[in-house]
Formats: structure tokens, C-alpha cells, sequence
């Protein structure tokens, strides 16, 4: 009997740099192993719920929205783990993830990282201020939140497989997106590199919130590397 195989929806290629080396980009839909199943999505629900069916069509029993999230608790910081219980849609919708996979994912990481299990926010648009990021926790009670994990439990839901979401802090609660990246990012989340480049130029005073952004995104993606290393080659979907 072959093993399970799970099936992991992350947004942007930059995200999968904690999966594997192999150059990925989007829409790519590629096996890891034996056992995993990754597809770049782009950001949004839309394009997320497009590489949820497409991993299930594949063979996938499960899926994980893998990859990075916004900070809306302020107890987080940069590099934290979320293992939500659930998720819930700016409409209100709860999705709980399964329970039972969610224990053994939990017991996996442990004690290789620390880990908050409050609700993620699915949001329809970037939580760019802290402003913005105090409204969405008090309005939905999540303590983070990214653009598509709704939308892959609720394809998780319609086609009958397990669910689970593992994201880790790259924006903390109490920082604002740089314009920079704002202005640059297409529909997909992808950063257009000259676009960002020209913006730079004429506002070099970004600089240094580019750079803090970057050294968050790199913390957030080595939480993940050990995420990944300690679930293990099935990601305890078995």
C-alpha cells in the first residue's frame, strides 16, 4: 500500500524555497518526494482554490496552505510558527482543520518550534498598517492572517480530504509594509524587481524598511525549513 500523499498549496515561489532548491515559479505544480505534492498558486483565494484542485486531481489526500502570514496578535514577532486551529473568511465562515492530523502536526513540532494555534484570517486584501492589522484581530479574533487558506479548506471541504495550515510570521503585527513592495507587487504577490527598483531610486529612504522586511522574511522562512524538517517526509498527513 503506497503512503499518503500530501499536498501543499504555497502562494509564491520565494515560499518554496523552505520545500525544496529546486527553482520553482508560478503555477508550477511539481512532486517532492514520494509523499509531497507542492503547487505555487500566486496570492489570493482564487488562484489558491485553482492549486487546491489541482493538487487533489493529482493524487493528493491532503493539503496544507503552507508559506508565510501577517502578524495581527501582537504577542507575535517575526519568525513565529502559527498552526491554526482553524481559519475564518472576512464573511465570517469558520473552517475548523483536522483535528486529528493538526495533534500529530503539533506534537512534531513541539520542540523544535514555538507555536501559536489561535484562528488565521483568510483576508481579501494585504494588511498593509499596524492600523489595519488591529482592526482585522479585533473584528475576527485571529492572531494572523494571509490571502488564502479559506479557500483551501474549502476545497478541502468539497472534495472530502484532510486540511491543515502551517505559516509562519514574516510581517509582525506593529510594522507597515514598505510602499516599495506595495507599488510593486503585481495581482499575484509576485514584486516586479524593476518596478521596485525604480522605487527605490527616486525614495531611497525605504532602504531600511526593505531591509528590516527582509531579514523578517528570511526568519520567517527558516522557521519554516525546520517546520518541514521536523514533520517529516509525509508532514504527518499518515
Amino acid at each position: 500500500m503506497s503512503a499518503a500523499t500530501a499536498g501543499l498549496v504555497v502562494a509564491l515561489p520565494e515560499e518554496c524555497r523552505s520545500l525544496t532548491r529546486r527553482r520553482v515559479g508560478r503555477g508550477d505544480c511539481l512532486r517532492l518526494g514520494p509523499t509531497q505534492l507542492v503547487c505555487v498558486a500566486g496570492a489570493g483565494g482564487e488562484n489558491a482554490v485553482r492549486a487546491a484542485h489541482r493538487l487533489v486531481d493529482a493524487g493528493a489526500a491532503g493539503l496544507i496552505s503552507w508559506g508565510c502570514a501577517a502578524g495581527l496578535a501582537p504577542a507575535l514577532r517575526a519568525g513565529d510558527l502559527c498552526l491554526p486551529i482553524e481559519t475564518v473568511d472576512v464573511r465570517g465562515s469558520h473552517r475548523p482543520v483536522s483535528e486529528a492530523w493538526h495533534w500529530r502536526a503539533e506534537t512534531a513540532l513541539q520542540a523544535a518550534v514555538g507555536l501559536h494555534s489561535g484562528p488565521l484570517l483568510t483576508a481579501d486584501r494585504i494588511a498593509a498598517t499596524p492600523a489595519a492589522k488591529r482592526s482585522l484581530a479585533a473584528e475576527f479574533s485571529a492572531i494572523a492572517a494571509d490571502m488564502e487558506s479559506a479557500g483551501v479548506a474549502a476545497v478541502a471541504l468539497e472534495r472530502g480530504v484532510p486540511f491543515l495550515v502551517v505559516r509562519a510570521i514574516a510581517d509582525p503585527a506593529d510594522m507597515a509594509l514598505p510602499s516599495a513592495v506595495l507599488r510593486a507587487a503585481d495581482a499575484d504577490g509576485n514584486v516586479r524587481r524593476l518596478a521596485l527598483l525604480g522605487h527605490v531610486l527616486l525614495h531611497p529612504s525605504d532602504c531600511s524598511d526593505l531591509l528590516k522586511l527582509a531579514s523578517h522574511f528570511r526568519a520567517a522562512l527558516q522557521t519554516l525549513t525546520r517546520a518541514a524538517d521536523a514533520l517529516g517526509p509525509d508532514l504527518q498527513l499518515a
